[in-house]
């Protein structure tokens, strides 16, 4: 950036985190952050076994091909969300980075960031 505000972007490596910790934790971080207590940050992390659900929770169930009971066999867990999207697995290993930003500061809406 010439002449600009410089930005700063922290970021928190936390290791594996259980879904739902991590989920909690985010919301406190998105409270925080409207409020003003917290910059803009990304949390940088791993799940255990997981397998989250969207909105759309009738066509994601029909594409989980293992029970609630053979996810439990298996070691995983299993989160109906409020998200978009379908399945998706998280799982040990496989780097989740959870940004908590300002996007009005950024001067950008959801769609447009999301894109």
């Amino acid at each position: 950036m010439s002449g600009g505000a410089r930005r700063v972007l922290k970021a928190w490596r936390l290791g594996v985190v259980k879904y739902g910790e991590a989920l909690q934790l985010q919301e406190r971080l998105v409270a925080d952050r409207k409020a003003g207590r917290v910059g803009d940050l990304v949390l940088s992390l791993q799940h255990p076994l997981t397998y989250t659900l969207g909105k759309r929770r009738e066509k994601a169930e029909r594409k989980l091909l293992a029970s609630d009971a053979e996810l439990r066999a298996l070691g995983a867990e299993l989160h109906r969300t409020e998200r978009g999207g379908d399945v998706t697995f998280h799982g040990p290993r496989q780097a989740v980075l959870y940004p908590v930003l300002s996007l009005l500061a950024l001067g950008l809406g959801t769609r447009r960031y999301a894109r």
